[in-house]
């Protein structure tokens, strides 16, 4: 049953995603339609300019003309400079309008952009989080290397697991151990074996769904000086004896 609601949220989530993107889809093909109507339409205005100044050259030579066909020539001379004009300015305003569009449509685009890899993000999560959620919890971070250590007073090189952890289980953790198997690969025998607590209930608060907690685990057996060669090492990692994750031990 529980599979069910799973796979009916993931349902209408992809169907709600892709309502949205076909959304942006159309106010994206507005804006373009727009953006071409102004192109066009700047260039009527210019060709309509240059026609007007082809016309005012025709009709400026008007001397020798009588007073009456004077006044006509200067009355059409005065139309046309005034249609350019006011052709110029409906230019410069469709610029604007067009200038704002493509500001408005480069906008709209980057913000698509940042939400689609926050979805990318939140459903690559979410499937990293459904993988684990039979274990409870998922690995965020890993960082198994070989580190000096002090251990009592005493400096060691060991095996050092920077672990960081999510809790994808369907309540929050109030009780759970990690316990590290360090395996010589080349010997295969087990090196060392640590346990720890991720969350102890008499020391820890419960970790509430979908939060982390980051723990350090070290090997308790090592060398006094940090060597340039050192065993071949996998760490298998078990929470609450269930294997989550085998990772090798890098030695930087």
């Amino acid at each position: 049953m529980k599979k069910y609601w799973k796979v009916l949220f993931a349902v209408i989530c992809l169907a709600s995603c892709s309502s949205m993107s076909e959304k942006r889809q159309i106010n994206g093909n507005v804006l373009q339609m727009q953006i071409t109507q102004l192109t066009n339409q700047i260039e009527h205005q210019k060709k309509q300019i240059e026609n007007q100044k082809k016309e005012i050259a025709m009709l400026e030579p008007y001397k020798g003309l009588s007073e009456a066909d004077t006044k006509l020539k200067l009355a059409q001379l005065e139309k046309a400079e005034l249609e350019t004009r006011l052709a110029t300015e409906k230019i410069q305003k469709d610029e604007e309008a067009k200038q704002k569009a493509e500001e408005e449509k480069a906008a709209r685009e980057e913000r698509d952009e940042e939400q689609n890899a926050l979805r990318e993000a939140a459903e690559k999560e979410r499937v990293e989080d459904e993988k684990y959620s039979e274990i409870g919890v998922r690995p965020v971070y890993i960082n198994c290397r070989w580190a000096m250590t002090n251990d009592l007073g005493n400096q060691l090189y060991v095996p050092t697991i920077n672990l960081k952890l999510k809790n994808v289980s369907t309540g929050e953790i109030s009780n759970s151990e990690v316990r590290v198997v360090f395996i010589d690969v080349d010997k295969k025998e087990i090196f060392d074996e640590t346990t720890d607590y991720f969350i102890y209930k008499y020391t820890n608060s419960p970790l509430p769904i979908g939060y982390s907690k980051e723990i350090i685990i070290k090997a308790s057996k090592g060398y006094y000086y940090a060597l340039t060669t050192v065993p071949t090492l996998t760490a298998e990692i078990y929470i609450d004896d269930q294997l989550l994750v085998s990772v090798p031990v890098t030695n930087d």
